[in-house]
């Protein structure tokens, strides 16, 4: 098996594993593939990596996510263009575990148990498409261990009832149970 590491047009990144090297590098590049490089179109192959298992798709989409950011490379279990923020946790969980860095704020130097920053960065840290954005730490009561279910919470619209925003962002005409919704 191959691993292999596209660059794309601004400075985007996608890991796919194939059997077939020249078959699959070409769906790519004739935009028959992955969502992301419809998106953002291959510009060359960085690198080629022989003889790899069925992990390693992940493991270098990891990498690369490290290298150069989250939202600039998919590939693997990660390839939708817009990650869940569970999928946002999860990686920067992942990235602070392998690099020893806190889980709530990022840095080095100390873990989550002696975080003094759990309230101000852990928003940034975890939800960094969401910067600007820091009341929503306050608003839900964001915290490392009880993640899943304040995510559930975060994306749960009130008026609608579907998980996909929340309810100053609705502009749903029907609650996902069918019954009309009166304004």
């Amino acid at each position: 098996m191959f691993i292999y590491v596209l660059q794309l047009e601004q400075n985007k990144y996608y890991i796919g594993k194939t059997t077939n090297i020249a078959f699959r590098l070409e769906d790519h590049y004739t935009l028959n593939d992955a969502a992301w490089t419809r998106k953002y179109t291959p510009i060359q192959v960085e690198s080629i990596i022989a003889d790899c298992d069925e992990y390693d798709e992940d493991k270098y989409t990891l990498k690369y996510m490290e290298k150069y950011g989250i939202n600039n490379v998919r590939g693997g279990s990660f390839c939708e263009i817009k990650l869940s923020d569970a999928n946002i946790i999860t990686l920067n969980q992942i990235m602070n575990s392998v690099t020893d860095k806190c889980y709530i704020c990022g840095d080095n130097g100390h873990f989550a148990n002696e975080c003094k920053n759990k309230n101000d960065k852990c928003i940034t840290s975890y939800f960094p498409h969401r910067a600007k954005k820091c009341g929503l730490a306050k608003a839900y009561e964001l915290t490392f261990y009880n993640e899943e279910e304040d995510i559930e919470k975060l994306k749960m619209c009130k008026r609608c009832g579907r998980n996909s925003h929340i309810a100053d962002k609705c502009f749903a005409k029907t609650h996902v149970n069918g019954y009309k919704i009166v304004t």
